[in-house]
């Protein structure tokens, strides 16, 4: 027996079909039972390279408004950094991908995430995936997810990016 082209995407369709399904369940089931919305703006601008410990020398200090008891200071230390999202030759030199730490103090206690995004230098905006990874206080034990993206502001000196996504009990 052959494959064709079309018996792979079929497969390769309803496989992908059959994950978010599960992917649905299992965010349905969390959702319901411990998790809540998150939603808010950070905005941060880049700070001073002398203060910064980052190896890439670029990190950020802001604010999280409009997120409750998230609201407070954030700082972010960039810890990898790709030109052309890592794929040279595919995708634009100007188009970074990024890893780091944000850390979020509240008056609730600190959050930790870690990040993962794509900084696109030409047309001046960015997205990413920030994981709860730890926490202090009211966050100690946490999970969750968020999705930030936004518009880069400030003559590129900073970033205003909306969160959506969860912060779920233990």
């Amino acid at each position: 027996m052959s494959w064709r082209r079309t018996d792979f995407m079929l497969a390769s369709i309803g496989i992908c079909g059959l994950l978010a399904a599960d992917v649905a369940t299992v965010r349905s089931a969390r959702a319901d039972d411990k998790c809540k919305p998150v939603h808010g703006t950070i905005i941060t601008h880049l700070t001073d390279p002398a203060t910064c410990q980052s190896p890439f020398l670029l990190c950020t200090a802001g604010k999280i408004v409009g997120a409750g008891p998230l609201n407070g200071a954030s700082t972010f230390t960039t810890l990898g950094l790709a030109p052309s999202a890592g794929m040279p030759g595919v995708v634009p030199p100007t188009t970074l991908s990024y890893a780091g730490a944000l850390v979020i103090t509240t008056r609730h206690g600190q959050i930790q995430l870690g990040d993962v995004g794509i900084l696109d230098q030409g047309n001046l905006v960015f997205t990413e995936i920030d994981r709860v990874q730890g926490g202090t206080g009211s966050f100690a034990g946490k999970t969750g997810t968020w999705f930030i993206s936004g518009p880069i502001i400030d003559n590129g000196t900073g970033f205003r990016g909306e969160i959506d996504g969860q912060l779920c009990d233990p």
